[in-house]
């Protein structure tokens, strides 16, 4: 008798120390991969215990050996997470505004270059986004069963039903996205470095900048690294640019501060322009994980970005083509040139990966999408010498952050909870802001009311539109008013 109870009392021991290290170790993040309508953007994440009932024998309390979960159990469980794995293409309507974005850059370069050779080199970076999309949105479903394996997957709070009815969505598939564009560019280096030898070594620090990043991204959505650690990294992760960096450090000084300075109008700043650009990397590589929490946010408002900063590339070497300028300048036409193309199989990438992650998103892209883009921007914008004029496409993210600010860094005596999400009312299958989550989501849907999730995504991807054309207005019109 003692010795059963002794044996019993051994098993439920066990039975605690196997609960107490798999509730440790073994968890996975709980939709916390951006894009997942319940990511945390201050990096801390929900977790929940991994279900690995199928890999240990279970123990009961009374220290009997529970059976193995029978198969048509576990058939179930696969059926469950298949449910979340598949793919819906998007309306038309939102297909057809994609391609409406697109065709704004191609008719822009169509009708703007006058140079064979770019417009044979912007055809070929046309023809690789192409394969790029294709390849995406193949090897998507591929690479998330492996990633479901992995028990790399979360629940998306945003949608109807009980967190434990909800089926399994894979997460982290903005690798897919990261490597296909990798692979991509290095490729690309074929045609480019034929024109242009010397560009190699920019060439050779933007990939080093975005392959660190998109492994510092996946890292993150493995390990949850802490907030100094995506502070730090990418600082580093910025060196490669700064040191390829071979623009002006001038800065122009507004009209009305010349007299403050003594009658100049540019000041070069040295070295702390190069410190600039590695806070503008810092931050480029953040914004857009901390401006998300529903489907279809950060690759849409990447797909924007991206295509904004795509038009002005253009519009850039076609006024200095038209000017006859772009031999005397060669080297801002190379840098614009150099950003388009580094841009055009980003937006392939990109779109494939929204393809998967519209609403209902069955994918989450993850952090390893949001460092990727951030530094695939900032490599675009400091190679391309418009470091300055790149801030004027991130005002909505740049708004978010300043609004976040204080209740980030617990400023004023505001607490920052674990999610700044907006609260889901199943009633309704509406979202509804939270007045005291101190964000542009939250506080856009406490400004127009309550949106369905696809309904929100749809309004705030039209802002960030409307703020890219704001950015064209002040770039080529107001800024003749303060600068000379």
């Amino acid at each position: 008798m003692s010795t059963k109870r002794g044996r019993g009392q051994t098993a439920l021991a066990a039975a605690r120390h196997i609960q107490a290290s798999s509730n440790g170790s073994n968890k996975k993040k709980d939709g916390s991969g951006s894009g997942s309508g319940h990511a945390a953007e201050n990096g801390n994440h929900d977790t929940h215990t991994v279900n690995r009932s199928s890999r240990r024998r279970l123990i009961d309390e009374s220290g009997a050996v529970l059976p193995s979960p029978s198969p048509s159990s576990a058939s179930t469980h696969l059926s469950k997470v298949a449910a979340g794995s598949g793919t819906r293409p998007p309306s038309p309507f939102d297909a057809l505004l994609a391609l409406t974005l697109l065709a704004i850059p191609a008719l822009a370069g169509y009708l703007l270059l006058r140079r064979e050779e770019d417009k044979a080199q912007m055809g070929w970076a046309a023809l690789t986004a192409i394969a790029a999309y294709v390849a995406v949105v193949k090897l998507i479903p591929i690479v998330q069963r492996y990633t479901m394996k992995r028990s790399m997957s979360g629940k998306d709070l945003n949608k109807p039903g009980r967190k434990e009815d909800k089926p399994d969505v894979p997460e982290s598939q903005g690798v897919v996205s990261g490597v296909v564009y990798v692979i991509v560019i290095i490729f690309m280096q074929l045609i480019y470095a034929r024109e242009n030898r010397s560009a190699l070594i920019e060439y050779n620090a933007a990939l080093h900048s975005i392959g660190f990043m998109l492994f510092l991204g996946f890292a993150d959505d493995v390990v949850d690294l802490p907030w100094r650690y995506k502070l730090i990294l990418p600082s580093i992760a910025s060196l490669p640019l700064l040191v390829a960096y071979s623009g002006s450090t001038w800065i122009a000084i507004p009209k009305p501060f010349i007299a403050l300075v003594g009658g100049v109008t540019s000041i070069n700043l040295g070295i702390l322009y190069q410190v600039y650009m590695g806070l503008l990397a810092v931050f480029c590589t953040n914004a857009i994980n901390i401006f998300a929490g529903i489907n279809g946010l950060e690759a849409g408002q990447s797909f924007v970005i991206g295509v904004s900063i795509l038009l002005h590339n253009l519009v850039e070497l076609g006024l200095l083509q038209a000017n006859g300028l772009a031999l005397a300048h060669s080297q801002q036409h190379s840098a614009h040139l150099f950003s388009a193309l580094l841009l055009i199989p980003f937006l392939g990438v990109t779109l494939g990966l929204l393809k998967h992650n519209w609403y209902p998103s069955r994918v989450f892209v993850g952090d390893t999408f949001c460092y990727f883009a951030g530094m695939t921007f900032a490599v675009t914008g400091i190679l391309g010498h418009f470091s300055k004029t790149l801030l004027l496409f991130f005002l909505p993210q740049i708004f978010n952050f300043l609004y976040s600010v204080p209740q980030i860094f617990a400023l004023f005596g505001l607490t920052c909870p674990r999610h700044r999400l907006p609260k889901y009312n199943p009633a309704t299958d509406k979202l509804e802001g939270v007045p005291s989550h101190h964000n542009l989501l939250n506080l856009w849907l406490l400004i127009v009311g309550p949106q369905h999730e696809r309904t929100l995504c749809r309004q705030l991807l039209a802002f960030q539109v409307a703020c890219s054309a704001l950015a064209f207005l002040i770039r080529y019109w107001l800024v003749g008013y303060f600068f000379y």
